[in-house]
């Protein structure tokens, strides 16, 4: 049985670890997103990161949730993504 481990995890974090190699696996069905979809969602994030395009305005305290991630290490070590929420926004 494997182990199950929930990581909370900043989008800096997740994007810049190294070591994180995510892999979609051919037997999950096709990415539903479209170029609109994911403009989307990064004009989101940088909304959150730069407000009022000033990243001086940036408060550390904020929180913005992107989702959860479901991942399975594969015997490559490579994160095969299982499921995933997008939920997205900040407070």
């Amino acid at each position: 049985m494997s182990k199950l481990n929930v990581d909370q995890k900043t989008i800096f974090d997740l994007f810049s670890d190294k070591k994180a190699d995510f892999l979609i696996p051919d037997y999950q069905r096709p990415y539903a997103w479209g170029e609109e979809q994911c403009q989307t969602l990064w004009d989101d994030i940088f909304l959150f990161s730069f407000p009022d395009n000033n990243y001086e305005a940036f408060d550390e305290n904020e929180e913005y949730f992107l989702g959860s991630i479901v991942t399975f290490k594969n015997e490559k070590m490579k994160s095969e993504v299982i499921d995933s929420k997008r939920s997205g926004g900040f407070s």
